[in-house]
């Protein structure tokens, strides 16, 4: 009886355990942007198939990219962001467009 009585004890601890984990573990952030998503971000930016944001400016005559993101939808969230410091800085926007490219340079100063 003894060993059952030990395992039964065990067991409670384990159950103890376990519900002290699952609790921690509902109480930490959720990251959207995980490793597994971080992975195919860097899979899709080799192939050309990650989102980007061109902003194209004058004054400065510049064009800007931002990204890579993983879908045209989170691209289109963070867009604002980008455009409100570029205007902040004194640049006035030309074109905004959101695409599938591989920039070789995130930023592109046009020739005079």
């Amino acid at each position: 009886m003894e060993y059952l009585e030990r395992d039964f004890d065990d067991e409670i601890i384990s159950k103890n355990n376990f519900q002290e984990n699952s609790q921690s573990f509902a109480t930490q952030e959720y990251k959207p942007d995980s490793f597994i998503q971080e992975k195919i971000l860097d899979f899709l930016e080799i192939i050309g198939l990650a989102w980007w944001i061109e902003v194209v400016t004058k004054n400065p005559t510049c064009t800007y990219y931002f990204g890579p993101f993983i879908s045209a939808n989170k691209a289109q969230i963070e867009k604002n962001g980008y455009v409100e410091d570029l205007i902040e800085e004194g640049a006035i926007i030309f074109h905004i467009e959101i695409k599938r490219c591989r920039p070789q340079n995130l930023t592109l100063f046009a020739e005079e």
